[in-house]
């Protein structure tokens, strides 16, 4: 049997990354619980299923350069969380889908990528697919699922804006150490990112006491079995496979074909959408999805060219 391409790799990663917020939604945990279950299953299963060769290369130079990736990486999810607080999700949601302009700007001026007119087309139209899909539904994110809400993030912020551009940033940002050729392994990239980030959230959990399984006022209890098994299983069987798959298909591919393929989890979040919640189809939200099938396909057959 013929191996996954890396685009065919890349669409299944969005994909199973786009149910993961579906399913943390019924798990009753807050932000601090969340992400120290989220960064540890990452950093301990990556630590197993990495090569000697990997988890020495990952600190072979020190601790410096971890430390800067992991700080990089709670920046990340700290502006992620934040933006979704400060603004309506579609708007959060359609401006961190900017991160593929970032990525091939990035990568024109750090990897020497080349950027295509045709590339550019394609992008555009699946940003406004994107746009489309998340004004016009109601579809979950990972910081949208476990946010708390606050009055006021049903209106426009600057703040939130720039939050939400710097959540873009940092993805594409994070997106060029995986793209490095000198980190080809997945598991090398997430060594790197990962264990010294929950060594922090789980320090600061724990020193705060802010652990809960329903609020972020209710300290840590015997709540093993319905926030923590579930949390570590779902992180574990989805969003681990995931990024595993999505870091295994970036260096494969050019930076413009993968950054117009991940915004196929739009699409596969809107289905999601529909099939376990009562929200009915959008004509608007599902145009907008028959835009960004249709990037994405014409990216897979070559078009768009980095």
């Amino acid at each position: 049997m013929a191996a996954a391409s890396p685009s065919a790799i890349t669409i299944i990663a969005e994909t199973a990354l786009a149910l993961y917020p579906i399913l943390l939604k019924n798990i009753p945990a807050n932000l601090t619980t969340q992400v120290t279950a989220r960064t540890a299953t990452y950093a301990v299963l990556a630590y197993i299923l990495a090569s000697a060769s990997d988890v020495s290369r990952a600190f072979s130079g020190g601790l410096i350069q971890p430390i800067l990736y992991s700080v990089l990486n709670l920046v990340h999810i700290g502006v992620s969380y934040a933006s979704y607080k400060l603004l309506p999700a579609g708007n959060a949601l359609a401006l961190f889908y900017t991160y593929p302009f970032w990525n091939m700007l990035l990568g024109w001026l750090f990897l020497g990528d080349s950027v295509s007119l045709r590339s550019i087309i394609l992008l555009v139209i699946a940003f406004g697919g994107t746009y489309m899909v998340a004004t016009h539904s109601a579809i979950e994110t990972f910081e949208n699922a476990s946010k708390e809400k606050e009055e006021g993030a049903n209106t426009t912020s600057s703040l939130g804006i720039l939050l939400a551009l710097g959540s873009a940033f940092t993805e594409s940002l994070i997106f060029l150490i995986v793209k490095t050729p000198s980190s080809p392994s997945p598991f090398l990239s997430m060594l790197q990112l990962y264990p010294i980030a929950a060594a922090v959230i789980a320090g600061y959990g724990f020193w705060t006491n802010s652990y809960s399984s329903n609020s972020k006022d209710t300290p840590m209890e015997s709540t093993i079995g319905n926030t923590w098994l579930p949390l570590i299983l779902f992180n574990a069987c989805i969003g681990f496979v995931g990024y595993a798959l999505r870091f295994y298909a970036i260096p494969k591919l050019s930076t413009a074909v993968f950054s117009i393929l991940s915004v196929i989890g739009v699409v596969a979040a809107y289905v999601f959408q529909l099939m376990f919640t009562p929200e009915k189809i959008n004509s608007v939200a599902a145009l907008g999805s028959l835009l960004i099938a249709g990037s994405a396909s014409l990216a897979q057959a070559g078009l768009a060219q980095a």
